[in-house]
């Protein structure tokens, strides 16, 4: 039975399956045979204790600070179309042009009326001026100067309806010109020239402000408050507290967002739906390399653990029901080591027990080994913590429920 058959049964069975291999090994071998075999060389570190920052990770999507959808204010037809869709526009850049001839002859209308209800008006007013000294020479009746003065309020309100009239005929013509209602960046129009549009509902285009961006990430409510537990001296707002929080984006791609974020806002309430509460995060985005409904992750310090040892996750092996080592006793004999893991960290992963300082762990030429067989060791440096954690999908850390 060769060696490597032998490490396979072991490492498909629990703890005492193990150590009756290694017997049965031992057992079937002449003592020649150990003689002959050269040790087989494996790495190791020596594990050691420190502090591990664990960093907390989820899922987030980005939002613009402001998006405005570009409807048109007047009916008709596009005649011109004066944007390349997806550039940046500028307040009160020119978008769309509706064809403004049917508007023209509104307004013309309109001014004729107000011409007319003006020359009433003149008319009206004279009439009440020849009544005055009449009436008071009671060569007319009371009434009748009455319906003088009436007639000529009754006219100059006309004026005035007709003045409003030219002036909404005025704003219907210059609504033809459908301008940028601010700095961004305007996507595909949803309208070609020669289609029609109507008044308020049409939708043309959509303008939104990108520098800076938000990204809006939903923290479940446990979550939150295990966060607060952890750092009581500090704050999730930034700028407060002993440190001011900055977060770190990571993009689709794997890249690290090179600009840190800044909180802006948490929701005043808990959804009890879903029992998250909604987080808005501030990144600068001068470049313009992220853009609405992009989807990201959001990493920002979690707790710290102290004394924690931190092993390579290719040193760890697994059964069914646990997980295990190979270690080097003093002896230079291998021996196998029932551990409990924690946090994955982006370096390696957290041992909660079954591992002290100055275990040697066999972290390369596991494949080779079986306890009880001596070794030759070569000596690795052992992993440092790194504050570059992904925690997000750990069970020890369910803070996020995924955005919106």
């Amino acid at each position: 039975m060769s060696l490597r058959s032998i490490h396979s049964f072991i490492t498909r069975s629990g703890m005492a399956t193990r150590m009756l291999a290694a017997l049965l090994l031992l057992a079937g071998c002449s003592g020649g045979d150990l003689a002959t075999v050269e040790p087989a060389e494996v790495n190791v570190i020596t594990v050691q204790a420190a502090s591990a920052p664990v960093p907390v990770e989820f899922p987030a999507q980005t939002e613009a600070v402001r998006s405005v959808e570009i409807r048109p204010q007047v009916s008709g037809i596009i005649k011109r179309q004066l944007f390349r869709e997806g550039e940046l526009t500028r307040a009160g850049d020119l978008l769309f042009e509706i064809d403004p001839q049917p508007l023209e002859v509104a307004l013309m209308q309109a001014r004729a009326s107000l011409a007319q209800a003006e020359a009433s008006l003149i008319n009206a007013e004279q009439s009440y001026a020849r009544a005055k000294p009449l009436a008071e020479q009671d060569a007319i009746s009371q009434q009748e100067l009455e319906a003088a003065e009436a007639a000529a309020r009754g006219n100059a309100a006309s004026v005035a309806a007709a003045r409003a009239a030219v002036r909404q005929a005025e704003l219907n013509l210059d609504y033809t010109k459908i301008r940028s209602p601010l700095n961004g960046f305007i996507g595909e129009a949803n309208i070609k020239v020669g289609g029609l549009v109507t008044q308020n509902q049409t939708l043309l285009a959509t303008v939104s402000t990108i520098d800076p961006i938000y990204v809006i990430l939903n923290v479940s409510e446990r979550g939150f408050l295990n966060w607060i537990g952890e750092h009581p001296g500090e704050s999730i707002r930034s700028g407060t507290g002993k440190q001011g929080m900055r977060y770190t984006m990571l993009l689709s791609n794997g890249d690290t967002y090179p600009h840190p974020g800044i909180f802006n806002f948490i929701d005043r309430s808990v959804d009890p739906q879903t029992g998250t509460l909604r987080v808005r995060i501030q990144f600068p985005n001068k470049d313009q390399l992220l853009r609405p409904g992009q989807f990201v992750r959001i990493r920002f310090p979690g707790r710290v653990i102290d004394d924690a040892i931190v092993i390579p996750q290719r040193a760890v092996l697994s059964t069914q029901d646990m997980k295990y080592v190979f270690i080097v006793t003093p002896a230079g004999k291998i021996e196998s080591r029932d551990v409990v893991m924690g946090e994955r960290l982006k370096n390696g992963w957290i041992v909660r027990a079954g591992l002290k300082p100055g275990d040697r762990v066999v972290v390369d030429g596991i494949q080779k080994v079986q306890p009880g067989a001596a070794v030759k060791i070569v000596e690795l440096p052992a992993p440092a913590p790194a504050p570059t954690a992904a925690t997000g999908s750990s069970p020890a850390q369910p803070i996020a429920q995924g955005a919106k």
